[in-house]
């Protein structure tokens, strides 16, 4: 039943499946159909007339109405799923399927249904505890009339892995109750927290039981996408996880100060307008770049950490804006990182940017015939005048200290800007990459950095500046004038 239907009008698929599940069962002297063929049948008619209907002609209550509605009636066909499921994998043939029940279901599914193996295994599980001869049979009765999500039902199966044996034998009813009061008063996240604390309070040594196993399953996954982004996948133990969670928070807060404007003109609201999700991402990078900052050499003598990318002039031109026509007339292609393999033009200006270039010249034959430096980082020297004037990262309403930004060039080093403290403010890694791939401009006025936010903050585009480290810096000369101000008698004795 579920190989048919392959055609891409939904429509169709929905019709041929109808007609499988009636089968032949359509002439007048046809036996009665079983009420499961039935209902069936009749769900994916109704699925019909939801999918083809129109819905311009819906009001907005009724189209939330009708998506709440829908929402429930997900629920309650994974309900009948599940249901369905539990009663095949009740009539597998023991010999067959061997010591665990409903293998030879879950086996023929995949198949059938081009279901991936994990997800019917995990489905079988669930459709044997929450059926009605189930540990969790209230929960399943929750889920069968759509109160419940399945989600929610997915949490509590994972939680009943962790109750002690005993106490299911003695208790059953009772957590069974526990985890359906949860599952229909809460959302998921709330469910999942009460549920380990539920754990916790009946086997309070639990960790130390599944401590090595937990510990085995701890991994760290990462790989690119087509467009160059990368994917990063994992499970943090304990002890990591709360560290990671920690430095997290701390980088990724939102950026907030006063934001001031040119001379007259009244504060302009400048906010972090960035999703949690984003923050997170921009304080991970921030602190991969603080790290590498500080670990020992690599295995290459004299190196640490380092993103290595192999480019052309032309590649770096066409990054710049002169575009590949200047040079050929055909594009330039791709860069290359040794890490992640080919960037966009865009990403290859941002690591260009504070990066060290190094031309190498090769015969036609591949060998190297020389090597120069072209481009180079500000020199510490450099960074410690930045530092004197822009306080830290001289973003507007950013508090980022000096030690975690990097020195940018206001006009960009590839065109033609130079390594100058005048051509230099310093950036905290997001509002670094903001500059390289965001709508915002820097200009310099008497030495001092000024941003100009695109229209879509401020019509009038009116340049700010940062004046957080303005304000520690005036909070200290006025606590300083304080302690100058008290007789010596009342000053406090410094050691």
């Amino acid at each position: 039943m579920c190989r048919t239907g392959l055609g891409d009008d939904s429509g169709a698929r929905l019709s041929v499946a109808r007609t499988n599940v009636r089968g032949m069962a359509t002439g007048p002297d046809a036996p009665p159909q079983h009420d499961v063929l039935r209902g069936l049948a009749g769900a994916a008619e109704s699925l019909d007339l939801v999918v083809g209907a129109n819905d311009w002609s819906l009001s907005d209550e009724e189209v939330r109405a009708s998506l709440a509605e829908a929402a429930r009636v997900k629920a309650r066909a994974h309900g009948a799923y599940l249901r369905l499921l539990a009663a095949s994998a009740r009539r597998d043939d023991p010999t067959r399927s061997g010591v665990k029940g409903g293998a030879e279901t879950a086996a023929w599914l995949s198949a059938e249904c081009r279901m991936s193996a994990s997800r019917v295994r995990g489905d079988l599980r669930e459709a044997q505890v929450l059926d009605p001869d189930g540990e969790l049979r209230a929960l399943g009765a929750e889920l069968r009339a759509g109160n419940v999500t399945p989600e929610h039902t997915r949490i509590a199966v994972r939680a009943l892995a962790g109750v002690p044996a005993t106490m299911m034998r003695e208790r059953r009813d009772d957590i069974d109750e526990i985890l359906t009061d949860h599952a229909t008063t809460f959302a998921p996240p709330v469910t999942r927290d009460l549920a380990r604390q539920l754990l916790v309070t009946l086997d309070p040594d639990r960790a130390d039981h599944f401590d090595t196993e937990a510990h085995l399953r701890r991994e760290l996954r990462m790989g690119t996408d087509s467009t160059g982004m990368w994917d990063v996948r994992g499970r943090l133990d304990p002890a990591c996880g709360a560290a990671f969670k920690a430095a997290i928070d701390h980088l990724g807060a939102p950026h907030r100060g006063p934001v001031q404007g040119e001379a007259g003109q009244a504060e302009i609201d400048i906010t972090d307008r960035r999703t949690p999700a984003q923050r997170n991402h921009d304080a991970l990078a921030e602190l991969v770049r603080l790290a590498n900052g500080n670990l020992d050499a690599g295995v290459r003598a004299g190196e640490g950490p380092r993103v290595v990318v192999h480019t052309t002039p032309e590649q770096l031109a066409a990054a710049a804006g002169a575009g590949a026509s200047a040079f050929l007339k055909a594009p330039p292609g791709a860069a290359a990182c040794e890490q992640s393999g080919p960037l966009a033009p865009a990403t290859l200006a941002r690591l260009a940017c504070d990066a060290v270039i190094e031309r190498v010249l090769l015969s036609e034959g591949g060998a190297v015939l020389k090597l120069e430096t072209l481009g180079r980082f500000f020199t510490a020297a450099q960074r410690r005048a930045l530092a004197a004037r822009d306080g830290g990262c001289a973003w507007p309403s950013c508090d980022r200290p000096p030690s975690w930004t990097d020195a940018h060039h206001v006009t960009f080093w590839m065109h033609g800007g130079p390594t100058t403290v005048d051509n230099g403010v310093l950036l905290c890694e997001p509002h670094h990459t903001e500059v390289h791939f965001g709508e915002w401009t820097i200009v310099m006025r008497d030495g001092i950095p000024w941003f100009i936010p695109p229209a879509r903050i401020d019509p009038l585009q009116r340049p700010v500046r940062n004046t957080v480290h303005d304000a520690i810096a005036a909070t200290r000369k006025a606590g300083q004038q304080l302690y100058l101000n008290l007789p010596l008698r009342h000053r406090p004795e410094r050691t």
